[in-house]
């Protein structure tokens, strides 16, 4: 699933420029992965019956899918899935976050590509996303900015850096306490 949606991710400007050239409309999407158990099957009765998936693991995997705008990724995953493929495919942290109708926190990943395929490019994003959401679970604003401030420097969307650099600078003014978690509580779908 992940592969698929790089893949989709990795594709996207080559097929709008082909519908742009018929003078249709781009496109644009969010893919959010999630890993666990889920119901499959038919549901519903005589009268209307529908092949679906419902579960809590279903409702997680659409909440993390509505966060790629928030965040300006394409894709995310969950430490779940991460767990699953990290040893395949270099990703970076994003953000801890607890989504509506949630009690925890989890851990969101950016996939960028298969280590196979790693460039320096993909390799120092990386590191330095790592580094700098290091910095930013230990409360150590100036060095996350500065971290989140060379990202910007090698990366075009600059939604996510913008998001953590205000984000640190909101706490140096306003820290959030030695019982911070570092969880980011989002309260609408």
């Amino acid at each position: 699933a992940v592969m698929s949606a790089m893949e989709m991710r990795d594709t996207k400007d080559e097929l709008n420029e082909e519908l742009n050239e018929h003078g249709w409309p781009s496109i644009n999407f969010g893919i959010g992965l999630h890993t666990g158990s889920v119901i499959l099957g038919n549901i519903g009765s005589v009268r209307r019956l529908d092949y679906t998936i419902i579960g809590d693991n279903v409702n997680l995997g659409s909440r993390i899918e509505g966060l790629t705008k928030y965040y300006g990724c394409t894709i995310l995953i969950t430490e779940y899935t991460y767990q699953d493929i990290k040893t395949r495919i270099l990703c970076r942290p994003i953000d801890v976050v607890q989504v509506k109708g949630k009690t925890k926190g989890i851990m969101i990943y950016e996939p960028l590509c298969l280590i196979t395929d790693q460039t320096d490019r993909y390799s120092e994003l990386a590191a330095i996303t790592s580094e700098g959401f290091m910095y930013y679970q230990n409360q150590s604003w100036d060095k996350a900015i500065r971290c989140y401030e060379k990202i910007q420097s090698i990366q075009k969307n600059k939604i996510l850096t913008t998001l953590i650099i205000e984000r640190c600078q909101q706490y140096k003014t306003s820290p959030p306490g030695k019982n911070w978690t570092g969880i980011y509580e989002f309260t609408s779908k």
